[in-house]
């Protein structure tokens, strides 16, 4: 989980220009994520993980933490 959490960091930290700024428990709300991002977030997800986590499942995710939790509880159900 720590990995996921890890490379999900990375990929936002691509994103958003944050460098080191953020965390996996960095809450999304000091981010200002705006829904593009989400949608840019959610494609990306897919393409490296195989797992499909709408935009709108992310937009109510608090922080990367959450989105881990989202993308295990996917693998899970289609397991």
């Amino acid at each position: 989980m720590a990995t996921l959490a890890h490379q999900i960091v990375g990929i936002l930290s691509d994103k958003l220009d944050l460098g080191e700024a953020i965390t996996a428990s960095t809450p999304f709300s000091d981010l200002e994520l705006d829904s593009l991002v989400m949608v840019e977030l959610s494609v990306i997800l897919q393409r490296q993980y195989g797992v499909l986590v709408p935009e709108e499942e992310l937009a109510d995710a608090r922080d990367v933490n959450d989105i881990v939790s989202l993308m295990e509880d996917r693998r899970t159900a289609a397991a």
